[in-house]
C-alpha cells in the first residue's frame, strides 16, 4: 500500500493526497488503467487507516473515559441523567469533501426542477470549474456523487447526462467505470447515455422536425409528410425498447402524448394527397366523354374534379380512425377465429358462396333470397374496392418513400456530422463544403448505426417472453360454416 503511493511508512491523510496526486500525474486512467486501479485502491485504503488512526483515541483518553464512566454510574440519578446527556458530534474531517459533494448535486437537482434544463446545465459547468480547480479527491467525489444519483434516478434529465458525459468523458472511460462501479451499473449508464444521445438529437439536431415534435420541443400538426412521420414513429419505438431495456418505463413521459397520437395514423399524410389525386384524376378520365358530349364549360368540369378531390382526401384518415375504433376492435376479436380457419377451406367456401349469391340474386327467385343474394354481391364488390383503394394508398406511399429516401438520408448525415462535432467538443459545425467533403464517411457510418439499431431491436424482440402458445383445439366453427353453405345451395338447386 505504501509502496504504490511512494511513501516510506506511516503517513497522515495531507501526505497520503499529495503522494496520490503525484501519482496520478503519471499513471492517468486513460494511458494506464492497471497501475491507475492499483493506485486508487492503496490510496483508499492509506485513507480509511488513517480515518481510523485518526478516530482512535489515545491509551490515556481512553482510561479517563473509563473512569468518568465508572464515576457517573456512582452518581445519584439526576446526575446520571444530566451527565448522560449527547452531546452533537462535528463532521469528521475526512467526510467534508463528500458532504460538499452531496450539497452540490442537491442544488443541481434543484436548478434543474424549479429552473429548467438551460439553469440546470449552467450550474454544472459552473461546479464542474470549480471543482476541477480544487484537489483530485473533491473532484473524485462530485463525480461519484453525481454518478451515483444519476443511475438511481427513476427519470434522469437527458440533457444533463449529455453535458456531463461531454465535461466527464464517460464514453471512453467506461471499462474505468466498470471496475469501480460494477458490470451492471455501467450497462445502465451506457443505456442512459444511449436515451440522452438520442433525446439531444432529436430535439437539436435532426433535420426531421417530427422528432422536435415527439420530444416536445414543438407543437405537433395535423399534416406531414409520410418519411418523416415513419421516421419519428420508428425513434419513438426505439425510445420504448430503450426504456424497457434500461427498466425505466417512467421516462416514456418524455414522448409527447398529442404527438404519439398524430404518428399513430390520426393525422393527414402525404401520401394521402397523392391518393386523392389520383382519385380525382381516375374521376376526370372517366366523365371526360360525357363533359365532352354536354358540351360543359371548363370550369363546371374543374369544380367537379375538386370536389371529388376533396371527397377523397379524408378517406386514408378515415379509414385509419375506423380501423382503430373501439367498436371495430370488439368487431376484430369476435371474428379472430376465422385465423384458425383452413387456407384451403377458405378458398373453397369464399368462391362457392359468391356463386350461391348470384344464383340468389336471379329473377325467378323469391324476393327475400334475392335480397340476400344482392346483399353479399354488394359486400363483396365493396370488399374488394377498399382492398384495391389500400392497394394503392401502399403502392402510393412506397413510390414517394423511394422518391424522398436519398434527400432524407443526405439529411439525417449532415445532422449526424453536426451532433458529432458537438459530442467530441471539434469546435464550430463544419462548412457546407467539409459536410460534402466527408459525405461518404458519414454515410456509411450512419448506415453502420442504422444496422446496429435494427439488430438490438430484433435481439430485444427475440429475448421479449412469447405468449403461451394454445393446445391445438379443433375449431369447429368452420365446419358448422361450410355445412350451412351446402346446405343452402341444395335448397337453391331444389
Amino acid at each position: 500500500m505504501w509502496d504504490t503511493l511512494g511513501l516510506d511508512g506511516v503517513a497522515d491523510e495531507a501526505a497520503i493526497r499529495k503522494a496520490y496526486a503525484a501519482r496520478l500525474r503519471v499513471w492517468r486512467p486513460d494511458t494506464h488503467p492497471l497501475e491507475f486501479s492499483q493506485l486508487r485502491e492503496a490510496y483508499e485504503a492509506a485513507l480509511d487507516w488513517a480515518r481510523r488512526e485518526a478516530s482512535s483515541p489515545p491509551p490515556a483518553q481512553v482510561d479517563a473515559a473509563g473512569a468518568e464512566l465508572e464515576f457517573a454510574d456512582t452518581q445519584p440519578a439526576d446526575e446520571g441523567l444530566s451527565s448522560a446527556t449527547p452531546t452533537p458530534t462535528p463532521t469528521p474531517e475526512a467526510e467534508r469533501p463528500y458532504a460538499a459533494a452531496q450539497a452540490l448535486i442537491a442544488q443541481l437537482a434543484r436548478d434543474f426542477s424549479e429552473s429548467g434544463e438551460a439553469a440546470g446545465v449552467d450550474t454544472l459547468h459552473r461546479q464542474f470549474e470549480a471543482v476541477s480547480q480544487g484537489t483530485v479527491d473533491a473532484r473524485l467525489e462530485w463525480e461519484t456523487v453525481l454518478l451515483h444519483s444519476l443511475l438511481t434516478a427513476d427519470t434522469p434529465p437527458p440533457a444533463l447526462l449529455f453535458e456531463a458525459d461531454r465535461l466527464l468523458r464517460w464514453t471512453p472511460r467506461l471499462p474505468e467505470l466498470a471496475r469501480t462501479f460494477g458490470d451492471n451499473a455501467v450497462q445502465r449508464l451506457r443505456l442512459l447515455l444511449d436515451m440522452a444521445c438520442e433525446c439531444i438529437y432529436a430535439r437539436h439536431f435532426s433535420p426531421n422536425r417530427w422528432h422536435a415534435r415527439l420530444f416536445g420541443a414543438a407543437p405537433a400538426r395535423w399534416f406531414g409528410a409520410t418519411a418523416t412521420v415513419a421516421g419519428a414513429a420508428q425513434t419513438a419505438e426505439y425510445w420504448r425498447g430503450l426504456c424497457q431495456a434500461a427498466g425505466l418505463e417512467k421516462m416514456l413521459q418524455y414522448l409527447d402524448a398529442r404527438c404519439l397520437r398524430r404518428i399513430s395514423g390520426r393525422m393527414l399524410l402525404s401520401c394521402d394527397v397523392l391518393f386523392a389525386a389520383v382519385l380525382a384524376l381516375w374521376a376526370c378520365v372517366l366523365v371526360q366523354d360525357y363533359y365532352a358530349a354536354q358540351r360543359q364549360s371548363v370550369l363546371v368540369f374543374a369544380g367537379w374534379t375538386a370536389a371529388a378531390f376533396l371527397l377523397a382526401l379524408p378517406l386514408p384518415l378515415l379509414g385509419r380512425w375506423t380501423w382503430r375504433s373501439p367498436a371495430m376492435t370488439r368487431f376484430r376479436g369476435w371474428w379472430s377465429w376465422l385465423a384458425n380457419v383452413p387456407k384451403v377451406v377458405t378458398l373453397i367456401v369464399v368462391p362457392i358462396l359468391f356463386v350461391a349469391a348470384l344464383v340468389a340474386a336471379m329473377g325467378e327467385n323469391p324476393l327475400p333470397v334475392r335480397v340476400a343474394g344482392l346483399s353479399v354481391i354488394g359486400v363483396a364488390f365493396a370488399g374488394a374496392a377498399i382492398a384495391v383503394g389500400i392497394a394503392l394508398w401502399r403502392v402510393l406511399r412506397w413510390c414517394e418513400r423511394v422518391a424522398c429516401l436519398p434527400w432524407l438520408w443526405v439529411l439525417r448525415v449532415w445532422g449526424n456530422l453536426r451532433f458529432k462535432h458537438v459530442v467530441e467538443q471539434l469546435g464550430a459545425p463544419p462548412t457546407l463544403a467539409q459536410q460534402l467533403r466527408n459525405l461518404p464517411l458519414a454515410a456509411r457510418r450512419s448506415w453502420t448505426d442504422a444496422r446496429a439499431r435494427r439488430l438490438q431491436a430484433r435481439q430485444r424482440a427475440a429475448a421479449a417472453p412469447k405468449p403461451a402458445a394454445s393446445g391445438g383445439s379443433v375449431n369447429w366453427w368452420w365446419i358448422i360454416v361450410f355445412i350451412a353453405v351446402m346446405n343452402a345451395l341444395a335448397r337453391l338447386g331444389r
